[in-house]
């Protein structure tokens, strides 16, 4: 199970034991989003902070830091078939290619304008 929060952080846990395996820091504000992925040992977290960090979770550590929103991070998604992702945030929607973090294409000036 994995957790995002207002402390900047993103916990792992066990749930068998109910203890805590990593924390993940290094956010500067609110986790909003937080994708797992099934065949990869990656987390994926979004942040107000504008960034969306890539996470080895054997190791508990950052692999990457994707700083081209604008705008904090208010949702993620994982293709259903694909090794990518989509991040949204009030600037654009941007997809990303996993688990290396590739920027593949953005959408739009605002997201707004691709919802209507």
């Amino acid at each position: 199970l994995v957790t995002g929060g207002r402390d900047s952080t993103a916990r792992i846990w066990d749930m068998r034991t109910k203890a805590c395996v990593h924390t993940l820091g290094g956010h500067g504000h609110t986790v909003e989003s937080i994708i797992c992925q099934a065949d990869e040992p990656q987390v994926i977290t979004g942040a107000h902070d504008k960034t969306v960090k890539l996470w080895d979770i054997r190791k508990g550590e950052c692999v990457e830091t994707l700083t081209h929103h604008k705008k904090g991070i208010r949702a993620m998604v994982a293709h259903p078939t694909e090794n990518a992702f989509a991040t949204a945030a009030s600037d654009k929607i941007r997809f990303w290619k996993t688990p290396e973090g590739k920027h593949l294409r953005s959408i739009g000036d605002q997201a707004e304008t691709v919802l209507n």
